[in-house]
């Protein structure tokens, strides 16, 4: 059976999902997550994690900053400490 190469093994094969194992010989389909290929053109999945690596627009910045400063002003302010 033909197939497009560039679609190969980029969604779950649903014998595999639903029996848990694919009785065919040669399947296009990716049998587990590990064989799953993205589709060309397709941007990689970012880990959960990234977002702190990834700089925010400036006015959002500044907000948090000014948060964050306010906040420790504060903290200092109750601990009674000077700079």
């Amino acid at each position: 059976m033909p197939y497009a190469p560039d679609l190969y093994k980029t969604k779950m094969c649903s014998l595999y999902m639903q029996r848990g194992y694919c009785p065919r010989q040669s399947c296009s389909f990716a049998h587990g997550e590990s064989e799953l290929r993205k589709l060309p053109g397709e941007a990689p999945e970012l880990p959960p994690n990234i977002s702190f690596f990834l700089t925010p627009p400036l006015s959002h910045l500044v907000i948090e900053t000014t948060i964050v400063t306010a906040q420790c002003s504060l903290l200092l302010s109750v601990l009674n400490v000077s700079l």
